[in-house]
């Protein structure tokens, strides 16, 4: 769509980058929502994995992640021990 008043784009963009957060999401739901907006997805790119950010991860590479920082990010598997002074 070209808008035509004073200052407003002459022609349409080629390219635009945009950045969405999902907690839970199913099966191309970002492309999904972004073409009922009128919006053509060209590529999506994973940065996060729930808390976890993949940084500079390239693609196929894998990077174990450490069975404490699991627990601490996620909240799960083995609790502290806490002396009860009986």
């Amino acid at each position: 769509m070209m808008a035509t008043s004073p200052g407003a784009w002459k022609f349409p963009l080629l390219a635009s980058w945009v950045t969405v957060s999902l907690k839970e999401g199913k099966n191309r739901e970002v492309k999904r929502v972004m073409e009922r907006l009128g919006l053509k997805v060209a590529r999506l790119i994973r940065t996060a994995y729930g808390p976890f950010q993949l940084g500079q991860l390239a693609e196929g590479q894998v990077e174990e992640i450490p069975a404490r920082l699991w627990r601490e990010r996620l909240g799960i598997g083995r609790k502290k021990r806490t002396d009860r002074g009986e």
